[in-house]
């Protein structure tokens, strides 16, 4: 595919709200509608060998990138954890770590919004859940 400026490939057209949403319903999931615009947010649910991951996924508000992640709460981090979590992002990139401002402990991955693929979500959604099965011992309180 190419415009009229001198054969530079277009964009394709990105996913929006509903798009996500049809492409996660043709996937074989069953997206929970959990945010209101402007942060309209879908929900999954993934399941692993020790827990029920909620995989979150938006489109950004610049429509640049899918977001997927998993919110895993207000865990209490130690600083020693806290460096631990950093320090893993380096082994499972693209996912990574972060603290909302809200002090809650999210894992997970931006996807650049273009010419996304099933491929390509269902590899953020499965990543997502086995980092999060795979760094549990660094965030999950001992109960």
């Amino acid at each position: 595919m190419h415009d009229d400026r001198g054969g530079v490939p277009a964009i394709a057209d990105p996913l929006d709200h509903a798009g996500l949403k049809t492409m996660l319903t043709g996937m074989g999931y069953t997206p929970k509608e959990t945010g209101v615009a402007p942060s309209q947010l879908l929900e999954i649910t993934v399941t692993t060998a020790s827990f029920n991951v909620p995989v979150g996924l938006e489109v950004s508000g610049s429509g640049r990138f899918v977001w997927a992640r998993a919110t895993l709460g207000d865990v209490g981090l130690t600083g020693e954890q806290a460096l631990q979590a950093l320090q893993s992002n380096a082994n499972t990139q693209p996912v990574m770590f972060w603290l909302t401002s809200r002090n809650q402990l999210v894992i997970g991955m931006a996807i650049d919004n273009r010419d996304v693929t099933p491929e390509q979500l269902r590899f953020a959604i499965d990543k997502i859940a086995v980092d999060v099965n795979n760094t549990a011992p660094i965030w999950n309180k001992p109960q």
